[in-house]
């Protein structure tokens, strides 16, 4: 692989990585949600 492939493919790598991260925060009120209902502390 060359070096400019290199670069775009660390790139792509961390929008993934970004785009997780936001899912992640985005279920985050469900998941304290579901541990309310369950009587168990919540995720911060």
């Amino acid at each position: 692989m060359s070096q400019q492939q290199t670069k775009q493919y660390q790139k792509q790598q961390e929008e993934l990585e970004r785009q997780r991260m936001l899912e992640r925060t985005q279920d985050y009120p469900f998941i304290n949600q579901m541990l309310r209902m369950l009587g168990m502390p919540e995720r911060k």
